[in-house]
């Protein structure tokens, strides 16, 4: 309990105990009488004095009756220390409770920028965090404060975090529009996207807390209502020789492609007029996805400087699983033997070129066109993305009689992820050794391979 204690040193004296450093002698404090007011603000603040009340003690606890209002405010002072000590687990135990919850979301985003800042730096690429992630970080989070101003809650604390409340953004996240189609709701796979990045944000708020803990409701409670949306198994895609071959000349027409048709108005004719400005060539795209199964990202960053044609093989950089060898060629038998002519054209065509994808500058990161291949799509009426080759791939490389080991490890997935996401097979493939023939695709890969050598 506070007293009031005088000495010849120090004058009068409110000693008092505060819960959160300890108990007994660890959590005795003392504060002067005739300190200035700001030095008892949390006291004031405890007994809820007004600006009236507070006025009183403008020179100090100077008289018997203000030393004994000052002693009253620190045994409130001292109840409402005891409360948060007890809520926080006992004493020598404080909590942050009353801190914003979107203020310790800023600081954690600037922590991430600086991993970016490292993963910059890092000649290798493996420490720190790439780019991409930090921005998915941003994304997920301005999402978040989106949910907030909504529901009113910009101002909410960590101490008034809950599970209903997480919920609540969560569900608000899958029923939200999708950002290039608005009339369509936003996909379960980018919704758990999301949810995975506040899920990391919240694990590292816990994690740096330290003594004084900032939310009330537990780690695992509150990361339960930020659960992953289920979502139903989908088969493997894969596509016949006959799809692959007729999306591969869509493809060709769309390079070959120099005017654009323009409708006419009313009872005008439609006419052509030359191309605004040069078109991605996007069967470069379709033939290393194809043959190589890698991604639309390892695609772009391939460089030449990771075609070794000696071995006849690629070395593919992830953001996701690191390096790993994809050979061209299985020790005698060609896996992909168009792939290997194709790339010494390429190559031959433009023997300065940093990156193996086309770009605009020999020196410049490749981009994949999603816009024109979306066209093409919707055109030639069969829906082929990166991802979808890459499951054809594994089909197909499964189909031929490679084991799913290797295949996984040429993939740089795991083998049970391999089967449970990829394994399909391939039942109208067609006889041959290499992955174009059975691909149906020799033909158009030798007119193909033609072209650039004239």
């Amino acid at each position: 309990m506070a007293m009031i204690n005088h000495n010849k040193t120090h004058g009068y004296q409110i000693i008092w105990e505060d819960a959160t450093k300890g108990k007994g002698r660890a959590g005795r404090r003392s504060v002067g009488c005739k300190v200035h007011p700001k030095k008892h603000e949390q006291a004031f603040q405890a007994a809820d004095l007004n600006q009236n009340q507070r006025a009183v003690f403008f020179n100090g606890a100077t008289n018997k009756t203000q030393r004994e209002l000052l002693r009253k405010c620190y045994q409130y002072l001292e109840l409402a220390k005891a409360k948060e000590a007890l809520a926080a687990g006992g004493y020598g135990r404080s909590s942050r409770y009353g801190t914003s919850f979107f203020e310790l979301l800023d600081n954690y985003l600037e922590s991430r920028k600086d991993l970016a800042t490292v993963r910059a730096n890092s000649g290798n690429g493996e420490k720190g965090k790439s780019q991409l992630t930090i921005n998915a970080d941003v994304t997920a989070i301005e999402k978040m404060k989106k949910w907030a101003k909504e529901k009113s809650l910009s101002q909410i604390t960590t101490g008034e975090l809950t599970k209903t409340t997480l919920e609540s953004f969560r569900n608000w996240l899958l029923s939200s529009k999708s950002k290039r189609d608005k009339k369509k709701s936003i996909s379960i796979s980018t919704a758990n996207k999301n949810l995975t990045h506040i899920r990391i944000a919240i694990n590292a708020l816990f994690d740096n807390q330290g003594a004084q803990p900032y939310f009330r409701v537990g780690r695992a409670m509150l990361l339960k209502g930020l659960a992953s949306e289920t979502q139903k198994k989908k088969l493997p895609k894969r596509f016949s020789p006959d799809e692959l071959a007729k999306f591969c000349k869509c493809l060709e027409a769309h390079d070959l492609k120099k005017t654009i048709e323009v409708k006419g108005r009313e009872g005008c004719k439609d006419y052509e007029i030359p191309l605004p400005r040069a078109r991605t060539p996007l069967m470069p795209w379709f033939v290393l996805l194809a043959m190589t199964g890698v991604r639309s990202h390892e695609a772009a960053s391939l460089k030449w400087e990771n075609v070794d044609f000696k071995l006849n093989s690629l070395m593919v950089r992830s953001r996701k699983t690191g390096e790993r060898l994809v050979p061209l060629t299985d020790h005698t038998t060609p896996v992909s033997e168009a792939m290997v002519n194709i790339l010494t054209e390429w190559r031959s065509a433009a023997p300065k070129a940093v990156y193996v994808m086309p770009a605009n500058g020999a020196d410049k990161t490749p981009k994949f066109p999603r816009r024109q291949w979306k066209a093409v799509r919707e055109e030639c009426g069969i829906s082929i993305t990166p991802q979808t080759l890459r499951s054809n791939w594994t089909a197909y490389m499964i189909s031929s009689g490679k084991s799913i080991a290797a295949t996984a490890l040429f993939a740089g997935h795991q083998i049970d992820t391999c089967q449970k996401h990829y394994l399909s097979f391939a039942w109208d493939r067609l006889e041959g050794e290499t992955m174009e023939e059975v691909m149906g695709l020799q033909e158009l890969f030798s007119r193909y391979q033609a072209r650039l050598s004239d």
